[in-house]
């Protein structure tokens, strides 16, 4: 069997992918762990300033990102700025700024590195996405403890040393253009909203039974097991079809099948196949500027998850809505792949090595 090589796109991508995992874990357990224990007074402060950092500034460290494409130096400023904000988890507000600003830096540093080494391929895009979310399920669960934390310390800085020592794959281009450029503005748009949606969808879908112990773990685990199917499924038999299937088949779920554990689970992970398809239009709208890209979707995530906040309960109409919001993002899907080099899958059935 022969071995992979470590400069190939696919080994970077694993480690990229571990290192997702290991930073979205770490500054879950530095904020569950540290951050709100310590500082009970100050927790809605935290929250905020967290998120807004974590996610909103990837948009302008995009176009940093952009400027320079200097990933695994970008990457070295993260993993300090996350040692330093746990050293200092005892001063609240530079904690969380530094933990905040870690997470975003890497976050878009990893995405312009895996679209650049792997010419837009969905499938490395939605398992480079993918991982976080146990990450984040995990140091949440069980931020009580040390060892998580020691975990992921050691598969970040580990997997960072491995990146570090592998030659870099040459930037592989994709082919695929928007057809009509007069209309990638609204076409961007229409991407930004669905994403919009999608993380409003995400905060205010609730089971209607009672959760069991490990419930936020296995959501996690299909949470990212979407991700990742959608991009191979994407990637395998074309995004309509991927489109189609996986929105169709959340909107019945979240719908209609929240009062079991098996379908609403289900749904869950259908709805999640949608996130490589949007990453992978923005990459295309925003050709050469794909920092900017990944950037651009995290940050509208912050919006749709604070208006989801405000809703207290997943009511029948939040259900109708759910069910609308997954329709419509299909159809939006659909006018965008059709002024995408006109022929759906045509450079997705590829194999990007």
């Amino acid at each position: 069997m022969r071995l992979m090589p470590f400069s190939s796109p696919k080994y970077k991508l694993i480690l990229w992918s571990l290192m997702h995992f290991a930073t979205d874990g770490l500054c879950s357990y530095l904020v569950f762990a540290k951050l709100y224990p310590d500082n009970p007074s100050y927790a809605f402060y935290v929250f905020i300033a967290y998120n807004v950092l974590a996610f909103v500034t990837q948009s302008p460290v995009g176009i940093l990102i952009d400027r320079f494409n200097r990933p695994k130096t970008f990457l070295g400023v993260s993993i300090a700025a996350m040692l330093l904000g746990y050293i200092l988890s005892g001063v609240w507000l530079l904690s969380v700024i530094l933990i905040g600003m870690s997470n975003s830096v890497f976050h878009v540093a990893g995405g312009k590195y895996v679209t650049d080494k792997s010419g837009n391929d969905i499938s490395h895009l939605g398992i480079f996405v993918s991982t976080g979310a146990i990450g984040l399920a995990l140091g949440q669960t069980y931020a009580d403890s040390f060892i998580p934390a020691a975990i992921f310390f050691t598969l970040l800085i580990g997997s960072y040393f491995l990146m570090l020592v592998s030659a870099d794959p040459e930037k592989k281009e994709y082919s695929e253009i928007f057809t009509e450029e007069k209309y990638a503005r609204y076409a961007m748009l229409a991407v930004t909203a669905i994403v919009l949606a999608r993380s409003f969808v995400g905060k205010v879908i609730k089971p209607d039974f009672t959760p069991f112990s490990s419930f936020l773990i296995v959501v996690s685990l299909f949470v990212a097991a979407g991700k990742a199917t959608g991009g191979m499924c994407a990637k395998r038999f074309g995004i309509r079809l991927t489109a189609l299937v996986s929105l169709c088949l959340a909107a019945i779920c979240l719908c209609l099948g929240t009062a079991n554990p098996f379908t609403y689970i289900i749904g869950i992970f259908a709805f999640n196949f949608s996130m490589p398809i949007t990453l992978y239009f923005a990459n295309i709208l925003l050709k050469g500027k794909e920092g900017f890209a990944f950037g651009t979707l995290a940050a509208i995530l912050t919006p749709g998850y604070f208006l989801g906040v405000l809703v207290s309960d997943y009511s029948l109409l939040m259900k109708i809505l759910t069910a609308l919001l997954c329709v419509l993002s299909i159809v939006a899907i659909l006018i965008i792949l059709k002024r995408i080099n006109k022929n759906d899958g045509a450079t997705l059935n590829h194999d990007h090595t």
